[in-house]
């Protein structure tokens, strides 16, 4: 007689890449989670609560942001509530709650308050047949660059040039605000050196995305720290790492710092943080001093072929019809300093800015008119039934970010309210009114 299988309140998904360092993150799990119930995050998160209060008699923290991936109390209460409901045991690995007694409070300097996506490994997921999916370790603070296609990870909408938010993405791989795929190919295809504790990073989460409840200790950076100065002159360490060292001697030290630690003393911070003691004496065997990995500061050329350089790709960029990259996107890409190019060619690239500025706002004037069109052709019975999605299909139709939707709504039933961003008018004024 075959046994009968547990129900659950929720789908009982996989997470994608445990046990590897390209383990999913959570935020991007409560995406496919809700899409796979047919509904959006935030209701999802309203049915689990009132679900687990009458069940458990506790509350669910609703918030939905790049912060479930960190490693807060609302994080663990999340987790549990989401392992309860799918009768998961996993979840865990997910996020950074194994750093949680380890690492300082508040997700500080561990997770980026904004999406990071390498089109690459999202192309291969739809090629390979299999949901594309979000990684941990791109959301993790100081990783820039894929680590399998080495390549530079994207934070802006190629389409329409927004940063992504979790609060308003309906899958992994679509922008949140024109709706349009991130599957598009990379703005520079130039490849990267490693961040500096890439390797370090990619060891931990292999450990953590496999050991669900890893043994570390609460004071490894202090014991380590104290146990390294018995071995190696400090002098030089506390010189190249000076408020870094100080903190984590008395103190839970970040995640960055404690990668910075791992990488001038070369060694990894998964064996600090589970035996601080063998870490030390593995440390203190290093021949020589101890450095820094050297960062890449751009191309070295002669200071004249290093000028006609970066002049040539300044009008080379002037010349081209695409959009005009920022100054730091435009250094990324040709291995340049942003001091060395200022010095070098400061008109050209006040020019390369004037040209981005005008190209920009010369999009949001198309933007605003093909808004403007669309809000004219909706219909009586439309304005009292759900706006909400009719704005929303709006923004999908003419490529535009929705808070300019609802702006351009507000402002055609006469509820029209100027707001200021960066001290620029947020709402354009429609062609009718200039």
């Amino acid at each position: 007689m075959k046994r009968p299988l547990p129900t659950t309140f929720l789908f009982d998904l996989d997470p994608k890449g445990l046990g590897s360092f390209e383990v999913e993150s959570l935020a991007s799990y409560l995406v496919r989670l809700s899409e796979r119930h047919g509904m959006s995050p935030h209701q999802l998160l309203s049915c689990l609560d009132a679900w687990y209060r009458q069940t458990y008699n506790s509350i669910v923290p609703r918030f939905f942001s790049i912060r479930v991936n960190g490693y807060s109390p609302n994080v663990q209460r999340l987790v549990q509530a989401l392992q309860n409901a799918t009768n998961r045991t996993d979840l865990s690995a997910c996020t950074l709650l194994s750093l949680q007694q380890v690492c300082a409070k508040n997700n500080s300097d561990s997770i980026k308050p904004y999406r990071a996506w390498c089109p690459a490994c999202l192309r291969e997921d739809r090629d390979l047949g299999r949901p594309p999916y979000e990684r941990l370790i791109w959301q993790l603070v100081g990783t820039h660059r894929c680590s399998v296609h080495r390549t530079r990870l994207e934070v802006c909408c190629g389409q329409c040039g927004g940063k992504q938010h979790w609060q308003r993405c309906s899958t992994p791989d679509t922008c949140g605000d024109c709706g349009r795929s991130l599957v598009s190919l990379p703005r520079s295809a130039r490849l990267l050196p490693p961040d500096p504790g890439e390797r370090h990073i990619v060891e931990l989460l292999e450990y953590t995305a496999s050991v669900p409840f890893p043994n570390f200790r609460q004071e490894a950076a202090g014991a380590f720290i104290l146990g390294i100065s018995k071995h190696v002159d400090m002098r030089d360490a506390v010189e190249r790492l000076g408020r870094i060292l100080r903190k984590a001697e008395h103190t839970r030290p970040s995640l960055c710092s404690l990668l910075h630690i791992s990488e001038y003393f070369d060694v990894s911070t998964t064996l600090i943080l589970s035996s601080p003691e063998q870490a030390a004496n593995v440390a203190s065997l290093n021949v020589g001093k101890p450095r820094l990995p050297r960062r890449l500061r751009g191309n070295y050329l002669p200071r004249g072929a290093r000028k006609s350089a970066i002049e040539s790709a300044l009008k080379k960029c002037l010349k081209s019809k695409d959009l005009a990259p920022t100054l730091r996107q435009f250094c990324q890409d040709h291995g340049f300093c942003q001091s060395t190019v200022n010095q070098r060619g400061r008109d050209l690239v006040m020019k390369l800015m004037a040209k981005r500025k005008l190209q920009l706002s010369s999009a949001r004037v198309t933007q605003t008119r093909k808004i403007d069109r669309s809000l004219s052709r909706l219909s009586v019975s439309e304005t009292h039934g759900p706006i909400k999605r009719h704005l929303e299909r709006i923004a999908m139709e003419t490529a535009s970010p929705l808070w300019l939707v609802r702006q351009r709504y507000l402002a055609s039933c006469g509820q029209y309210r100027p707001r200021t961003r960066n001290g620029m008018l947020y709402v354009p004024k429609s062609p009718q009114e200039n």
